[in-house]
């Protein structure tokens, strides 16, 4: 036991080095898993100064505990992430990964009713990482992780309840008032745990289409050509000479390969050296098309749209690109101009079941039920076996039909 402050500052002085190696030691595996994760977080370590230290000794031996067994964060390190579904996925990988001996949730001892300080603090075992650490109370590492907004409430408090030394005058009104405030910061990180949810769901829902589109693409090769050149081989053969022209397909050829094949960088690179030897309008209209959809499929949603927009300016009767364009910035919240473009397509080719379906799913998802059920009616008129449509029909009356009589009129 540490009853003298000189014997603290020897050992301190002694082992420092050692505990700060330790610590480097550790945070290194952990960040080699969270970037394997491709995670998005902040790591800090800390060696408990010595001060910090030797009033926790003296605070414990006040309470009659021992201090060889009761100090676990001489050692810390702090994890500070986005999400809710982040904390979690950082304990899994450190429990993969270290000797996990205890993990705390702070908020496992909270009522429904209560909002406090919360966090995941977990116990790591060190002997087997530094076993030349030989003083009993660092025999472990204490690791907290929370969100950005736990963090920010943990500081806060810390600050005016903790470190003040000021009784406030009627203390309890101030307490509710910073729960008050803690459960908006709660209710926050849930919020934008849903919103993440969501954008995922809309995700998987933008890369199945896209992937339905793909397999469409596929079927595309330079025998689908000629319609979009019919109308300009005069103009081909006035600006290009047969070897641009053969160039040209070469490159087209290896650009579709290279696509079907999921290549989609080559298939980019392709795609823009075609693009450089100045083809017809008609024809720059497809390789952007494609080039656009090789970028969506790399998550480069700016990018697609920009190629799909200049798809549409070289051929505005080009009714698909105004379909894929629609699909990428209804996935982006762009309602409004997602259904502008579905608007154009269907006016340039109402025999379209598919982009029917869309845009009732996209009036359905803005409750505006009376379109989206004209739409998914529309759609099963084209293709009466449309299962996908004739549920989104039946769910559509159902939740227009719940509709207070003032929604109904504005719906």
């Amino acid at each position: 036991m540490f009853n003298k402050e000189e014997e603290l500052l020897k050992i301190y002085q002694e082992y420092q080095r050692s505990w700060e190696k330790t610590l480097t030691t550790i945070a290194d595996t952990i960040r080699n898993q969270l970037d394997g994760e491709e995670l998005k977080y902040n790591l800090s370590k800390r060696v408990k100064p010595l001060e910090s230290l030797n009033a926790k000794i003296q605070d414990l031996e006040r309470k009659g505990l021992d201090p060889n067994t009761e100090i676990k964060d001489l050692l810390g390190l702090r994890i500070i992430v986005p999400f809710l579904e982040d904390v979690e996925r950082v304990v899994e990988l450190i429990e993969a990964s270290l000797d996990v001996v205890d993990i705390e949730r702070k908020s496992d001892s909270l009522s429904f009713r209560e909002f406090a300080y919360d966090s995941v603090h977990m116990e790591i075992q060190l002997v087997d990482i530094c076993p030349e650490l030989s003083v009993n109370w660092c025999q472990s590492c204490e690791i907290q992780i929370r969100t950005i907004l736990q963090e920010a409430w943990a500081e806060v408090e810390h600050e005016l309840i903790y470190k003040s030394a000021i009784e406030l005058p009627d203390n309890q009104t101030i307490r509710k008032k910073l729960a008050a405030l803690n459960a908006n910061l709660v209710l926050s990180d849930m919020i934008f745990q849903e919103i993440r949810d969501k954008q995922r769901e809309l995700e998987t829902w933008g890369h199945g289409r896209f992937e339905k589109l793909q397999e469409r693409a596929k079927e595309v090769s330079l025998d689908s050509l000629p319609k979009y050149q019919s109308a300009t081989d005069t103009e081909l053969s006035e600006k290009t000479d047969k070897g641009n022209n053969k160039n040209i397909e070469k490159i087209l050829l290896k650009a579709l390969k290279a696509h079907n094949l999921e290549n989609y960088r080559r298939a980019i690179s392709l795609y823009s050296e075609a693009l450089s030897t100045a083809p017809s309008l008609k024809v720059r209209a497809i390789i952007y098309h494609h080039r656009g959809l090789a970028y969506f499929m790399l998550n480069k949603e700016r990018q697609a749209l920009r190629d799909f927009e200049n798809s549409v300016k070289c051929d505005p009767s080009y009714y698909q690109v105004l379909n894929n364009r629609a699909m990428l910035l209804r996935r982006m919240g762009l309602t409004n101009e997602a259904l502008y473009n579905f608007d154009r397509s269907l006016e340039l080719e109402q025999n379209q079941a598919d982009v029917y379906f869309l845009r009732a799913q996209t009036h359905y998802e803005t409750r505006n039920y009376l379109s989206a059920i004209n739409d998914a009616q529309m759609a099963i008129q084209i293709r009466p076996d449309y299962s996908e449509a004739q549920a989104l029909l039946q769910q559509a009356q159902k939740d227009q039909s719940k509709l207070d009589p003032k929604e109904k009129d504005s719906s």
